[in-house]
């Protein structure tokens, strides 16, 4: 059996059937050492055979046998093993990579091999070809015939059993072709050289065989029977045996010596080639796949000097990127975002929570809570423990600021309305509560062992409420009394040294509190103030410290404690209940035939006439028992109506039978929750709304209720926060027009983020596909090489994928770098706009990097980058090596 065996070979072109075959049912049989020169004019189909022969073209009939293997039982890996370790090629145009120096070049089919890289081996075949003191010099700086040595040298660093070499001297001039021709005829003592040549001078000067093509038939297949120059008395030279001193020198000897008499063509030594069997040795390889530490090292050596593009590159898509994060943040930004802002970095967060109103005349307002928010909120924060406030003074008010109406609020931008609970010199002026619980509460709240009662009344009622000794002793202090603590327990009383007492519930008890030691320095502060200057009071009331001190009093020691689980409805049924504040009341009165609405009453309470007539004395109130009534001031009819009437003549002008009725609304849903009408009777006193017990006992039922939920585990409540204040149910010293006001500057311009964001993306696709599909396409030559050298596509795809992780790594590293940066600066915007002329307590980021955001952004960058680099390499897969080098993406 023949080393190699081509039968009946064939080979057609796609789009190319009307026209002969490049090769046309060609059989040979060739042996394994020599040189074969394949010879023809151009067209013959020379370059097919030889590239048929290294597996980098396909079959169309036919096949070959290398070592008994057939072509046709070959796969795709089985070619690539085949040109990795049993053939080599040295092609016209060399097929280098240019950004490589000489000796890396020829290192890269060892590297392909995933051989031991022997740097004497490389630098032996470098001299072999005439390069040394080339060895690092770029491939592209040299000439053609250094070249060709090159490509030379690469073939055989792998020690090939068989060279092809496709035109070696096409490009070279005659002294080059002669040199380059010498260095195969030296491979050839060892290996299979088969070389395609035009020149058919050439083949008779080196070759051991020549095979003759002529439009894609053998034409001839002759064989050289003596390799001898001087045969006889004959020499016999051809083309560039004239070149050769060695042989030249040997015919002049033969000359003088009379033994050479004639000179011929050496062609009339080349007979026609004879098949026979032959031995050789097999030699067996393993196919290996590169390793990853060496497609790391092929890949720094294809990027050379391409570092700078990839950052550039990255730098772009990582400036997309940011833009399309922190565009997906804006549009798909909510109030939970900003309330998740608040929750972790506010200073403070009071355990206190309220159902906040959407109503925009007094949008701090808040609404009682219902059956249903409790359920909310026990689904939302589950196992989360909280205490009920009912919306009532426990001791006194001097302002109109509590119940249902807009509370103190503390937030981002000011806390000048916190201050509505104390007067000008800083004392407490308002109580925040009643809070249901038991004593275990106040004992964990104050870090008490036992109560101590500093008073207790007579009779302890279930309507009845206990206050701290500092709600006392500020308003002792206020009032500039020395009043007892005794002086308050039990029925308030009307007068107190002839001032005016405005308690509004009957008192158990006086509970001591740590107060006096936990505030020693701001109240020692605040004595020195007031004592010595008091125009330093305002100055104080910003500071850090007192601020705590507020926001601590507020939370814990302004609020009154009923332990009795049915405070509420004991209270709204209790004779004590002497006044109420009905907000988003609306009183209407039948007025010639007409109802009219004649007064919004969101800052007025009724009293009950049997208390408060006596506090004004008001001269035409007439004592007695009276039921379902109403008195209302003279002077409100007269501003709506724009008259100058007197009670009795407003009397006379409604009639004795008139009507007023009450509607008060819910603040959230504007829904009526109380309607009823009663008889009207019109005082002449200024401002001031009384009504019988009963009324006020029926406003009570609507207007008194749950107004704030106290969690006890003040541990928890940063996160109990962010999950219910969304909801609008909010920390009360947290304003909600914050989050509210950020929210609708972010919607006025989400569809401007929206086109951005759509913008951001595509251009951030097409940046990544591009780029990644370029890499690969600019590579397209490279890639063509390394299969030519025995890399199968996987080995090149493990190579170009490093290139993308490098490209992907650096993208990613910027974008985020880029998103954080971005937020940073976007947040510093909205900051300055929305906190423009204020007072800033705590910075609030408006917009927080999510890990997601950026997940979407690698995953985008990523699937991208993948894809766009696939597609090139799924083409090539259909591709045959030769495709790869010719093609032109």
């Amino acid at each position: 059996m023949s080393f190699l065996e081509i039968h009946h070979l064939t080979k057609i072109y796609p789009k190319s059937e009307h026209l002969p075959p490049a090769l046309n049912d060609v059989s040979l049989k060739i042996e394994n050492r020599g040189l074969v020169f394949v010879t023809g004019k151009s067209g013959s189909g020379k370059s097919t055979f030889l590239n048929l022969i290294g597996g980098l073209d396909s079959i169309t009939k036919g096949d070959i046998v290398l070592k008994g293997r057939k072509y046709s039982s070959y796969k795709e890996k089985d070619f690539n093993n085949l040109r990795k370790n049993e053939i080599g090629f040295v092609f016209q145009d060399f097929s280098l990579i240019d950004n490589l120096s000489v000796f890396e070049n020829i290192k890269l089919a060892a590297t392909i091999k995933d051989e031991v890289v022997d740097k004497n081996k490389i630098n032996a075949a470098i001299e072999e070809v005439g390069l040394k003191g080339y060895e690092n010099h770029l491939t592209k700086n040299l000439s053609a015939g250094q070249r060709q040595r090159v490509a030379i040298a690469r073939a055989i660093i792998k020690a090939p059993e068989i060279l092809l070499c496709d035109e070696p001297t096409g490009n070279l001039d005659f002294v080059t072709s002669h040199e380059v021709l010498q260095i195969i005829k030296k491979i050839s003592k060892h290996s299979l050289v088969i070389l395609v040549s035009h020149n058919i001078e050439d083949a008779y000067s080196f070759a051991d065989r020549i095979i003759e093509l002529e439009n894609g038939n053998l034409k001839a297949d002759i064989v050289l029977k003596n390799k001898e120059l001087i045969i006889g008395d004959t020499v016999y030279i051809s083309g560039l045996d004239f070149l050769s001193k060695n042989n030249i020198d040997n015919i002049n000897q033969g000359i003088k010596k009379g033994s050479v008499k004639n000179i011929k063509s050496r062609k009339e030594l080349f007979v026609p080639y004879v098949p026979k069997d032959e031995t050789y040795e097999r030699k067996t390889y393993s196919n290996r796949h590169i390793s990853f530490k060496k497609s790391f090292e092929l890949m720094n050596k294809l990027l050379k000097r391409q570092f700078f593009k990839i950052g550039l590159f990255a730098f772009v898509g990582a400036l997309l990127s940011s833009m399309f994060a922190v565009c997906y943040m804006f549009v798909n930004y909510t109030p939970e975002i900003v309330y998740s802002q608040v929750a972790t970095q506010a200073k403070y967060v009071s355990n206190i929570f309220r159902k906040m109103t959407q109503d925009t005349y007094y949008p701090t307002g808040v609404e009682l809570f219902s059956n249903k928010d409790l359920k909310i909120i026990n689904s939302t924060v589950p196992g989360a423990k909280y205490n009920t406030l009912v919306n009532t003074h426990p001791f006194y008010s001097d302002s109109c600021s509590f119940d249902n109406n807009s509370y103190p609020v503390y937030d981002g931008s000011t806390i000048s309305s916190f201050f509505s609970v104390l007067d000008r010199s800083l004392y407490a002026k308002e109580c925040v509560g009643v809070l249901v619980t038991d004593e275990a509460y106040v004992k964990q709240r104050y870090n008490l062992s036992e109560i101590t009662y500093l008073a207790l009344a007579d009779e302890i009622k279930p309507e009845g409420v206990y206050v701290t000794d500092f709600v006392v002793d500020q308003y002792n202090q206020r009032k500039g009394l020395s009043n007892t603590y005794s002086d308050y327990v039990g029925q308030l009383s009307l007068k107190l040294n002839n001032t005016i007492s405005v308690n509004r519930n009957y008192v158990n008890g006086i509970i001591q509190t740590d107060y006096k030691e936990k505030f020693k320095p701001v109240i020692e502060e605040l004595d020195r103030l007031r004592e010595t200057y008091p125009g330093g009071l305002k100055t104080y009331q910003e500071t850090s410290e007192f601020r705590q001190y507020l926001f601590d009093i507020y939370s814990y020691y302004l609020c009154g404690y009923s332990f009795n689980n049915s405070f509420l409805n004991d209270y709204q049924n209790s004779d004590t209940r002497n006044y109420v504040k009905a907000n988003n009341a609306v009183y209407t009165i039948n007025y010639n035939e007409e109802e009219v609405a004649i007064h919004d009453f969101r800052n007025n309470a009724i009293g009950n006439p049997g208390v408060t007539s006596k506090f004004y004395s008001i001269a035409d109130y007439e004592s007695g028992s009276t039921t379902q009534t109403v008195y209302f001031p003279v002077n409100i009819l007269n501003s709506i109506f724009v008259s100058t009437l007197t009670p009795e003549q407003w009397t006379a002008a409604l009639g004795n039978d008139a009507k007023i009725k009450i509607n008060i609304y819910d603040t959230v849903t504007g829904k009526v929750k109380f309607e009823k009408s009663y008889k009207l009777v019109v005082l002449g006193v200024n401002n001031l709304f009384m009504s019988s017990q009963d009324v006020i006992a029926d406003v009570s039922k609507a207007v008194v209720g749950y107004s704030d939920i106290v969690f006890t585990n003040t541990n928890t409540v940063r996160s109990v926060f962010a999950k219910i204040a969304h909801k609008g149910y909010i920390s009360f010293n947290i304003s909600p027009l914050f989050p509210k006001h950020i929210t609708t500057g972010v919607e006025m311009y989400v569809n401007l983020f929206k086109i951005l964001l759509a913008i951001a993306l595509i251009a951030l696709l097409a940046v990544v596909a591009f780029v990644s599909y370029n890499n690969v396409r600019r590579f397209t030559y490279e890639i063509g090489v390394t299969k030519s050298l025995g890399a199968s596509l996987r080995d090149v795809f493990k190579i170009f994928s490093l290139q993308e992780l490098y490209l992907l790594i650096t993208t990613t590293i910027m974008a985020i770098a880029g998103t954080y940066i971005a937020t940073y600066l976007s947040n510093y915007v909205l900051k300055s706009t929305f906190n423009a002329g204020r007072i800033s307590l705590y910075d609030i980021n408006i917009l927080i990097v999510d890990y997601r955001v950026l997940l979407v952004v690698v995953g985008i960058i990523i699937v991208t980058s993948v894809l766009a680099m696939i597609i090139p390499f799924i083409h090539m897969k259909r591709l045959k090596p030769i495709n790869i080098l010719k093609s032109k993406y």
